[in-house]
């Protein structure tokens, strides 16, 4: 995860362009993200208020069978076999 007041004006322009959606262009949504997950107690602590406990966003164990050896999360696979998991409950 970037941090804004470490970049550099350009690097902070770029970054803003690559956030910005291209409304014309393809549906890129579920396109797999290169995240790391030893940032994600960061990530978690960022999206508590302060004083707050660190809430847990995942399960250690589904973030290991999705994250490939190069520690990229599969992002589609993991939506996918969640949304699996959710449609055999709806049909049971």
């Amino acid at each position: 995860m970037r941090d804004p007041d470490t970049m550099t004006k350009e690097e902070a322009e770029q970054w803003m362009r690559d956030c910005e959606e291209d409304e014309e262009g393809e549906d890129d949504g579920w396109r797999e993200w290169r995240v790391r997950f030893e940032d994600a107690e960061k990530m978690a602590t960022m999206l508590c208020f302060e004083g707050d406990f660190t809430v847990k966003l995942y399960s250690e164990e589904f973030v290991e069978r999705y994250t490939g050896e190069d520690g990229v999360f599969g992002l589609r696979d993991a939506y996918e076999a969640l949304m699996g998991i959710e449609m055999d409950r709806d049909e049971l």
